[in-house]
């Protein structure tokens, strides 16, 4: 997984990829100058999220929350028939 998403950043210019050794491989990737152009926005982002993050995960009306819920409620369940 993480390696296919490498391969699309770097088809798509974000980042380059080196081979460093071929026994065994080492490959590094670097950030390009396009790439760079995505981290203040990315900053942006990833400030947002923690400020808002509680918001997100605890609102009544987050349908993760709702799923959450609804896995607990599934495990509780299953705990209650395996201690009986």
């Amino acid at each position: 997984m993480v390696v296919q998403r490498l391969r699309e950043m770097e088809e798509t210019g974000l980042v380059t990829r080196e081979v460093v050794s071929d026994r065994p491989i080492a490959v590094t990737y670097t950030i390009t100058e396009f790439g760079k152009t995505a981290l203040s926005f990315l900053e942006e982002l990833k400030n947002w999220v923690e400020n808002t993050r509680f918001r997100l995960l605890y609102s009544p009306n987050t349908p993760m929350v709702e799923q959450v819920e609804t896995v607990r409620l599934e495990n509780q369940s299953l705990r209650e028939l395996l201690v009986k």
